[in-house]
């Protein structure tokens, strides 16, 4: 990441030196381990404070700031049903950040000690510019299922603006009407919210014999 000018390190271990100065003298040669900076995570550069210039040997200003790739953190808090259905681990997300910083993947890789009802989720987020300490952000996980079923949609009449479908009963042996509510059409079937069930009997129109 960054270079220092070695010979001001040379120059200030043989100023030590000709004093007589062990203690600085080590020091100074000390700081040839960190000529080259590099970096000890795999991270992305943050703030750059030095650039090109001179930078005092032995005061030890800020040089950059680098964010570690693994402390891309988000944490949620959710309950426990909502983390057991829809966050497994692995389980990828869109987190919108706050000041309108976009949005980011996260993928849930930790569950922390649950806390009280909820169990608090952590993602790990990839790189994006402007992510700093203590940020928020929101995240749209799926909070239940609703259960529902599939009739072609040839099986459902209108009785007036009332969508019905006929269902054959095995121990009558007879076909009755039942009012349903209808959810989307998924081509050529349409989804039945309520009204009908998985153990019923359905009764679609047969096709017109040929003429």
């Amino acid at each position: 990441l960054v270079t220092f000018h070695r010979p001001q390190i040379d120059d200030a271990i043989a100023k030590a030196k000709a004093k007589g100065d062990t203690v600085d003298e080590a020091r100074f040669r000390g700081y040839l381990e960190y000529v080259e900076l590099k970096a000890p995570c795999d991270g992305v550069v943050d703030k750059i404070y030095q650039t090109l210039g001179e930078i005092p040997i032995d005061v030890g200003p800020p040089v950059m700031t680098l964010q570690d790739e693994s402390s891309y953190r988000f944490v949620v808090r959710v309950p426990a049903d909502v983390q057991q259905m829809s966050m497994a681990l692995g389980t990828k997300f869109e987190v919108v950040l706050e000041d309108e910083l976009g949005t980011v993947a996260g993928t849930v890789i930790e569950f922390l000690p649950p806390m009280g009802t909820d169990v608090p989720v952590v993602l790990a987020l990839a790189p994006h510019q402007g992510i700093e300490d203590r940020l928020s952000g929101t995240v749209r996980v799926a909070s239940g299922r609703v259960e529902a079923g599939l009739v072609p949609k040839s099986a459902v009449t209108l009785r007036g603006k009332v969508p019905v479908v006929r269902i054959w009963d095995a121990e009558s042996k007879s076909i009755t009407e039942r009012t349903v509510k209808l959810g989307a059409e998924i081509p050529p079937d349409v989804v039945i919210l309520a009204g009908a069930f998985a153990k019923d009997s359905i009764v679609v129109p047969g096709r017109k014999a040929p003429q």
